[in-house]
């Protein structure tokens, strides 16, 4: 008969929020929307693959924005993807889509529940993935 420890168990629905730290994922999907103001969004999932950590397959969630104001962000994100930002050029989620990369995570306080954590990743939170053998300065 197995036993179960219910009181460490959180109620359905609700995951525990992920430690804050690096963590090797993989673009799982993309959803194309617009901001409040009509400018183009992703809301990116990524899904956690480093099989050392027990946290493997659960999920991080992002928006990048295409406004003005978020460009910044965006072209740092897209550069640690390995993408060419030094000229212009159309995205799409193609370009992503289980592609990885490191990502950090972070926890904060939900401003609508204060009394609750939810995750985050920071605006400088993407890390490119160096494969094994690749050397991390070029020569």
């Amino acid at each position: 008969m197995p036993f179960v420890e219910f009181t460490k168990v959180g109620d359905a629905g609700e995951f525990p929020v992920i430690p804050d730290g690096v963590y090797r994922a993989v673009v799982d999907g993309i959803e194309e929307l617009r901001t409040n103001a009509g400018d183009p969004m992703w809301r990116v999932t990524l899904r956690i693959v480093d099989p050392s950590i027990l946290l493997k397959g659960r999920r991080i969630f992002d928006t990048w924005a295409f406004s003005p104001k978020a460009l910044p962000r965006l072209k740092l994100i897209v550069s640690r993807f390995g993408v060419d930002v030094n000229m212009d050029r159309d995205l799409t989620p193609l370009d992503f889509l289980g592609r990885e990369i490191e990502v950090e995570v972070r926890k904060r306080r939900k401003r609508a529940f204060p009394d609750r954590e939810e995750n985050f990743v920071p605006f400088a939170g993407y890390r490119r993935v160096h494969l094994p053998g690749e050397d991390e300065v070029p020569f």
